[in-house]
């Protein structure tokens, strides 16, 4: 502080306080830079590794709540390349049209990132698999046993075979199939439409 004769005062700050405070602001213009980053990153890893929304979520969604926490979003970006402080990456997670501050569901990352779904044929990918299951499902006597196959597959015993449950059992029939086929084929099989 300087005092004057007159009695005015003027008074400084230092640089390094200026600066800290501002650092502490977010960085609006970056966290948008990085929210298309981030959906070119996931767009790529759709369209090139074939992976599906729902693996994408996951990604994120390491305890499989549904909804992606602030860590888990934090750490998912880092995972990727994407290096956030924790406001920053809050501030991405704003983006997002969810209902809940601070928690991301599946609906809301797929229209916040507004991600495209590619086509492919998947007919090849289903005949395989109908002969494979249709070879596991021949007892010895010739005759077909899809309720044997079926019980292999509803590992929880619901009646139900969901999505996990369907993977697991083409992992065990050595049937290797990208996640977004999974979906793809499963669809397919889904009859009635409830997963």
């Amino acid at each position: 502080d300087i005092d004057y004769d007159n009695g005015e005062r003027e008074t400084f700050i230092k640089a390094d306080l200026i600066k800290s405070r501002r650092h502490k602001q977010v960085d609006e213009d970056l966290v948008d830079d990085e929210m298309d980053r981030l959906r070119r990153k996931i767009q790529t890893a759709i369209e090139d590794k074939g992976m599906d929304f729902l693996e994408c979520f996951e990604h994120f969604d390491r305890d499989y709540s549904g909804e992606i926490d602030e860590r888990e979003f934090q750490d998912g970006l880092r995972r990727i390349g994407i290096d956030l402080t924790r406001d920053e990456a809050r501030s991405m997670m704003d983006r997002f049209p969810s209902r809940r501050r601070g928690r991301i569901s599946y609906r809301a990352f797929v229209k916040g990132l507004r991600l495209r779904r590619t086509t492919d044929n998947t007919a090849e990918v289903e005949q395989l698999l109908r002969d494979e299951l249709r070879r596991l499902a021949e007892g010895r006597s010739g005759r077909m046993n899809y309720s044997r196959l079926f019980d292999e597959f509803d590992r929880d015993g619901s009646g139900d075979i969901d999505r996990r449950e369907f993977r697991k059992g083409l992992e065990q029939m050595r049937v290797n199939l990208s996640s977004r086929d999974v979906g793809r084929v499963m669809e397919r099989f889904d009859r009635n439409g409830d997963g």
